[in-house]
């Protein structure tokens, strides 16, 4: 029986709270997405800590650590209007960030493909509770990394002249513990794939998520 480090299983659940928390302040704005929309583009313009889709931290930010208190007092906080629920959802976003680019860094490799799966895992349970999404959603996990990578997510990749849209149906642990992601490539008559995890490196270095 294989033990897993505890501070795996911490992690894992620490990105788990965040997403779980920006899917519930995302939800609010998608209830009227005109307004959600118009919320969302007013805090990125007038709030400093506002990370859009695109943003990441610099892990060497020698201000990282004040990022993090402040996003936590943020997501501690109750909204009263929607400008609040985008702010904690990008707060959400931050602390995502923050786990995915600088917490993951102190596990091994092997250590961040367990995190990954019980993430996975965990989001699985949360996914089939959400209701279809709207266009207006920025995801909690937007970045071409490796660690990002969770069943549902749709990206966009284009290399020279192709373009193509793709499913990630699934990820999981192959009997070597090695991970392994299927992906459906929506231009091919619904082609499905599996791929090893440096296999989808390569994949995602020419994608961005949808």
């Amino acid at each position: 029986m294989t033990t897993i480090n505890p501070q795996v299983e911490y992690l894992a659940h620490k990105q788990f709270k965040y997403a779980d928390l920006f899917e519930k302040h995302a939800a609010e704005l998608r209830k009227d997405p005109k307004l959600g929309q118009e919320a969302y583009d007013r805090v990125q313009r007038t709030w400093p800590l506002a990370l859009g889709p695109e943003d990441q931290w610099n892990i060497n930010d020698h201000n990282l650590k004040d990022y993090k208190n402040q996003f936590e007092e943020m997501c501690a906080t109750s909204p009263e209007t929607l400008d609040d629920h985008v702010k904690i959802m990008s707060a959400a976003f931050g602390m995502l960030n923050s786990i995915t680019l600088h917490d993951m860094r102190t596990l091994t490799e092997d250590e961040q493909d367990q995190a990954g799966a019980l993430f996975t895992k965990l989001m699985q349970v949360l996914d089939a509770t959400l209701p279809p999404r709207t266009e207006f959603y920025i995801s909690p996990r937007p970045f071409s990394d490796i660690e990002s990578v969770r069943p549902g997510q749709r990206y966009f990749q284009e290399h020279d002249d192709d373009a193509e849209t793709y499913l990630v149906r699934a990820t999981h642990l192959d009997d070597e513990g090695n991970m392994r992601y299927t992906l459906q490539f929506e231009e091919d008559g619904e082609l499905i794939k599996e791929f090893s995890k440096e296999e989808m490196s390569d994949i995602l270095a020419l994608s961005t998520l949808v």
